[in-house]
């Protein structure tokens, strides 16, 4: 056969649903390409494949070639020209969503289709719609182009007459039944065309991915690198697949974790999500503040096996202000639709949503809600990261939709970035609390050099040393320079670490716009010129999504730093974020003690922040000071002074 065809196989004893699929597919165009005797070329079949660094990571089949001699005859009409005109097909892209449904369970809203799933329809056609875009940016970040991407839903138990009754009075709809070939992959491309761009050449129309002829080796060198965890990915990822969830007990009662920085609430969160995603089928969401972790997190589920689809179990991480303007924009209509005083007008929505849900709801509207493809929050448990930190409010809210005992949370106790008010998610409901006192994250002595700290700088803090993961050290120095950077990365290779175990923050001041516009760290040249590779998490079309190449250290600023961590961290102008965080300080007496006054309350504040990115570190702790003179400089002086064995002092 001219045309050959290729299913890029992953294991040679692989029987997943999806390689059986891509066998399926591969007879069906063998035998389809079989009508063209002139056509040659190359067509390829992936299957099952994950794309690192995008929001909907699982693509279920994507099909990809370039054939030449494939000209269909009289095969299109445009809507201004009664000949049918010959299509000749060069080159393409799908990206397939599988589905196994029958007939029965599958229907139209809309322009939008959906499928059945646990009593409740699901809308497969935005699930297939965001995969298409998320392969088009994974592509377009490794190759600097976007291609033509088609996205089809193959269903591969509806017919072609059921399938064509059930889209009866629609417009047509990028749905394919369980048997197709060339010609059915045609339409859709046609169909998903702009019909202004879709032109003849020579008396004939071309489906092509406009690339150039470089398509299908760009798409080879993307997909032969299969990641493999490695440093501290594997490590976690070990102990997030335990099944065993230690002391968290599922009953009618709201599931309290707290513990200050460090213990391993976060983690131990994901773990619980998993293991209730994977042991009893549920649909898990967790939501934290922080975008720089929820693309932490996201990685770490890239190489987890579970599904991300509507119609599964799955464990999905978004930031809470996605999900409530997500209820706002549905169910008030009144919600920050800019990034100008995005804070201001979100508290303004959030006590309308609020209002809203508090009189006008009840647990039938939550139950149609859920089934509706309008809002989604289809979820049976959520995870609450970071809780301490929340508003009343939007706890509320959470309370009223899913109630206590579907919710799980995170409370870290005195770490605040949104309020500076503590949350209490206990009061007048039934808790089934956790307490965690040990410190899980970080090597003995930088526990110890974070309690010191802490006494220091006259704050009640402290979290139990685990002598179980003793060593870690501390180095407080003047300008990060290139033979620092070696010493980091020896350090990291000698430990079985990658580049992304290396963790940088900085202050604002380090972040600057350049002429061309672009915001990003001010120093990226400087880093570049001493062969530091970083991934550049201050520049805003970052902030979601995550390094993917291997030679990439992570940077962010410090307000993003909550949650993350690395083996080593290196905290630059750390006495310029101090000065920051006293610069935008807001009094708010409300929880403080009578006695404290103004300073108290905003020394206090400034200080239970520093110890944030301090708690970051597992193994090796980088601090850099532009004025070792300052307040903050003579207490790590004098912490170093107390501890020589592990605190160095090279300024």
């Amino acid at each position: 056969m001219a045309v050959k065809i290729k299913i890029l196989v992953h294991s040679e004893d692989d029987r997943s649903s999806e390689f059986e699929a891509a066998e399926e597919l591969k007879g069906m165009l063998e035998e389809s390409f079989g009508r063209f005797p002139q056509a040659k070329g190359s067509v390829y079949i992936g299957y099952s494949l994950t794309l690192s660094g995008q929001k909907v990571r699982d693509i279920d089949l994507l099909l990809y070639g370039e054939v030449e001699g494939c000209v269909l005859k009289s095969f299109y009409q445009s809507q201004n020209d009664d000949r049918k005109k010959d299509v000749g097909v060069e080159s393409f892209c799908y990206v397939i969503e599988l589905k196994d449904h029958d007939a029965s369970k599958v229907k139209t809203a809309n322009t939008h289709l959906m499928v059945e799933y646990k009593g409740s329809w699901k809308d497969v056609s935005d699930q297939s719609e965001a995969q298409k875009y998320s392969f088009m940016n994974y592509f377009s970040r490794a190759n600097g182009y976007k291609p033509f991407v088609c996205n089809v839903i193959w269903f591969r138990q509806v017919a072609s007459e059921s399938l064509r009754q059930i889209m009866v009075g629609t417009n047509g709809m990028n749905a394919l039944p369980a048997e197709f070939g060339v010609e059915d992959l045609v339409r859709q491309n046609i169909a998903q065309l702009n019909e202004e761009k879709f032109k003849p050449y020579q008396g004939v129309y071309h489906i092509n991915v406009n690339a150039d002829g470089a398509f299908c080796d760009d798409m080879k060198m993307l997909l032969q690198e299969r990641r493999v965890p490695s440093g501290l990915t594997r490590k976690k990822l070990e102990c997030l697949m335990q099944k065993s969830i230690g002391d968290m007990e599922q009953n009618d009662r709201l599931t309290i974790f707290s513990g200050r920085a460090g213990t391993g609430k976060t983690f131990y969160l994901l773990q619980n999500a998993m293991h209730i995603a994977n042991a009893e089928g549920k649909r898990c969401l967790i939501l934290t503040y922080n975008t720089a972790l929820v693309a932490d997190l996201r990685r770490l589920l890239h190489f987890v096996d579970i599904p991300d689809n509507v119609d599964n179990y799955t464990v999905q991480i978004q930031p809470l202000h996605d999900f409530f303007v997500g209820l706002m924009k549905v169910l008030t209509g009144e919600y920050p639709e800019s990034y100008n005083d995005y804070l201001k007008r979100y508290r303004e929505c959030i006590e309308g949503l609020y209002g809203y849900v508090n009189e006008s709801i009840d647990s039938k509207d939550v139950e149609y809600l859920k089934e509706s493809d309008d809002v989604d929050i289809d979820w049976d448990y959520v995870f609450v990261d970071e809780a301490q930190d929340w508003s009343d409010l939007e706890k509320k809210i959470l309370f009223k939709i899913y109630g206590p005992e579907h919710i799980i949370v995170a409370d870290g106790i005195d770490q605040f970035i949104r309020s500076g008010k503590r949350q209490h998610w206990e009061r007048d409901v039934q808790v089934n609390s956790i307490s965690k006192t040990m410190g899980m994250r970080q090597k003995s002595n930088l526990t110890t050099f974070v309690n010191a700290f802490a006494k220091e700088c006259g704050l009640k803090w402290e979290v139990k040393v685990n002598k179980k993961i003793l060593g870690g050290k501390v180095r407080i120095i003047g300008n990060y320079v290139e033979n620092e950077h070696k010493m980091v990365v020896e350090n990291c290779q000698k430990n079985g670490c990658e580049n992304y175990d290396i963790l940088f923050l900085v202050p604002p001041k380090g972040v600057k716009t350049n002429e061309d516009g672009e915001r990003g760290f001010e120093k990226r040249d400087e880093f570049k010129g001493m062969g530091i590779d970083i991934f550049d998490g201050t520049i805003p079309t970052l902030r979601e999504q995550y390094a993917t190449k291997v030679s990439e250290c992570r940077l962010y600023q410090y307000d993003s730093c909550r949650g993350l961590e690395g083996w080593c961290t290196i905290c630059l102008s750390f006495d310029e974020l101090i000065d920051y965080k006293g610069n935008i300080y807001w009094d708010n007496p409300e929880d403080s003690l009578a006695l404290e006054s103004f300073e108290d309350r905003k020394r206090k504040f400034v200080y239970l922040w520093s110890l944030m990115p301090l708690t970051r570190p597992i193994d090796t702790l980088v601090i850099s000071l532009d004025n070792p003179e300052s307040e903050v400089g003579q207490i790590l002086h004098r912490i170093a002074d107390r501890y020589p064995d592990f605190v160095e002092w090279d300024v």
